[in-house]
């Protein structure tokens, strides 16, 4: 099983045939093929179509992209993406099938409305999920959102609360509710 082959690149293009034919006598039985950006996304479907032993994998690879950001855009619960593409439409993929987190939202001092440098960790059962950092942005001329979600099952629980002074605190979630606003 070939996990990574790009077929569709150019320098298959005059014996494309015989390197499937020849992946199949040695033994290949399926062959994944990555598209790397939207341009590509027609070619990888038409090899795929062509050979019943090729499978797609359609995506956008980090080097054909300028920007990325990672923000619930749709106030759902569910994180989404936006793609800024090397001279190529912003593209923007709404999250449908996750199940919807938890809406936080702190509201630091007057200095840090933001809370720019606390993280967050929601407790359930006395189990910790993972923590979060608010942060400014991760890349050039970027900014990330001021609502974080969190993993939740919505079930209630505890959002624990590391401030940038160090304090801690956590705040109890009753069950069913989809968002909150913190404060130190």
């Amino acid at each position: 099983f070939d996990t990574h082959c790009h077929l569709d690149a150019a320098e298959f293009s005059t014996d494309r045939q015989q390197q499937v034919a020849l992946a199949l006598e040695a033994g290949v039985t399926n062959i994944v093929i990555p598209a790397v950006a939207r341009e590509n996304f027609s070619a990888v479907l038409d090899l795929c179509q062509q050979h019943k032993h090729c499978a797609c994998a359609l995506g956008v690879h980090p080097m054909y992209v300028d920007s990325a950001a990672l923000a619930d855009l749709d106030a759902d619960g569910r994180i989404d993406l936006a793609l800024g593409q090397n001279s190529g439409p912003t593209l923007l993929f709404r999250n449908r099938a996750a199940r919807p987190g938890l809406r936080v939202r702190l509201k630091g001092p007057s200095g840090n409305p933001n809370g720019i440098g606390a993280s967050l960790r929601w407790w359930t059962a006395g189990k910790a999920g993972p923590r979060r950092e608010i942060r400014m942005g991760g890349g050039y001329c970027s900014v990330d959102s001021p609502v974080t979600v969190l993993a939740s099952d919505r079930a209630g629980g505890e959002v624990e609360v590391r401030w940038p002074d160090g304090s801690v605190r956590r705040v109890p979630v009753a069950a069913g509710v989809s968002e909150i606003t913190l404060s130190p």
